[in-house]
């Protein structure tokens, strides 16, 4: 009973605004998305680092995905797992609680995903693989920050 009550709690926290009979959502465009990957596959390779980038829409839906030419096969598993947890849970997937990634393979605790959230709205979720924690976290930021000012100003 307490587990149903505090994931109702938690469902309106992440519901999309409700009005009469139909919901509203905002999405971000495929344009956005690779600007995204773009972004954060280059930063990292500034920084002598092949990866793989994924942009997930919030139902955790692939939008964009860019592997670097030489980046290992298995970043691709790696990155989208990441990115959905971050979609999923609305937070970056190193701060996923240590019970939920044991209760589900399809969440990680892995460092290198993060929320696409910006001027109020929530997106998405993106995800970086194929260096340490911390500089997948560092390039899925750039990604972000590449797009920031069109999502914080977006109407």
């Amino acid at each position: 009973m307490k587990r149903a009550i505090t994931g109702l709690f938690l469902l309106c926290l992440t519901a999309p605004a409700v009005a009469g009979n139909t919901v509203t959502v905002k999405l971000i465009t495929a344009d956005i998305a690779q600007r995204i990957v773009n972004a954060a596959l280059q930063h990292c390779a500034e920084t002598g680092y092949q990866v793989t980038a994924v942009v997930v829409a919030r139902d955790g839906r692939i939008q964009a995905l860019l592997r670097h030419a030489l980046a290992s096969p298995v970043t691709l598993k790696i990155a989208k797992k990441k990115a959905k947890t971050s979609a999923n849970m609305r937070q970056p997937s190193a701060d996923l609680a240590k019970p939920l990634a044991r209760a589900s393979k399809k969440l990680t605790r892995l460092r290198g995903g993060l929320p696409i959230e910006a001027g109020g709205q929530f997106y998405g979720g993106v995800g970086v693989s194929g260096a340490t924690g911390e500089i997948d976290e560092a390039c899925a930021q750039a990604g972000l920050d590449a797009v920031a000012d069109d999502l914080e100003f977006e109407e």
